[in-house]
């Protein structure tokens, strides 16, 4: 139906955003903020059946010469495409114009891993966090699940630990929520690690928090950093 083009992208974005049931609440707040910073500025006033094929490979390679990363025009070209492609099946455009638009390659970075007397050099730094530092650095969670780790997922006799849920900020709330993956998993817990843990944790009911704040709570990222 040719009227259900002239919809702008502006209000179809709200009708696509609408539909993302999937999305975690911290994944919502980076899609959101994609969607008002790079998306809607260039392309909110413009109607459907407006959007050319050409402009939206102008507008990538706008973002790429504004220096944004490879991997963020990717995700926001990404993000439009889905609403072009969700207006399309809505019978609102014949086809996606946003379809083998040219995209900056991401290039591999080198990774670097601690040695061991690195790590215990940072630890040594982080007081009164060296166990949290310790922590992550042997065991291989993250962030998130080890701030939701509670005494209960934790059995120091089997050096084992039950990762059920994660905890992340989302516009400085506390969101608990499954893992990354959905997934429930057991990971190992090295011996010297289960000692201190649980020399950590004695006096704590099965419900409290394995780390905390120093002034109790959930110990969050940013005030870690």
């Amino acid at each position: 139906d040719p009227g259900g083009s002239r919809v702008t992208l502006a209000d179809w974005s709200g009708t696509w955003l609408a539909g993302q049931v999937h999305l975690k609440a911290t994944g919502r707040s980076r899609v959101e903020g994609i969607v008002r910073n790079y998306i809607v500025p260039r392309w909110g006033s413009t109607k459907l059946r407006d959007i050319s094929h050409a402009e939206v490979q102008a507008w990538v390679t706008e973002l790429m010469a504004g220096g944004l990363s490879a991997s963020s025009v990717q995700r926001a070209y990404g993000l439009l495409s889905q609403m072009l492609d969700l207006a399309v099946r809505d019978r609102r455009l014949p086809a996606n114009p946003a379809k083998s638009v040219k995209l900056p390659r991401k290039l591999a970075r080198p990774r670097r891993f601690l040695t061991a007397p690195q790590v215990e050099a940072l630890v040594v730094e982080c007081e009164p966090y060296g166990l949290v530092v310790t922590f992550l650095a042997y065991t291989g969670l993250r962030w998130g699940e080890m701030a939701a780790l509670r005494v209960r997922d934790v059995d120091p006799l089997r050096r084992r630990m039950h990762i059920t849920r994660s905890v992340t900020e989302d516009n400085g709330r506390l969101v608990f929520d499954t893992t990354k993956t959905g997934e429930e998993r057991t990971v190992p817990l090295p011996r010297f690690l289960a000692e201190q843990v649980t020399a950590s944790v004695a006096g704590k009911g099965p419900d409290d928090l394995v780390f905390e704040g120093t002034r109790g709570g959930v110990l969050r990222n940013g005030n870690f950093s």
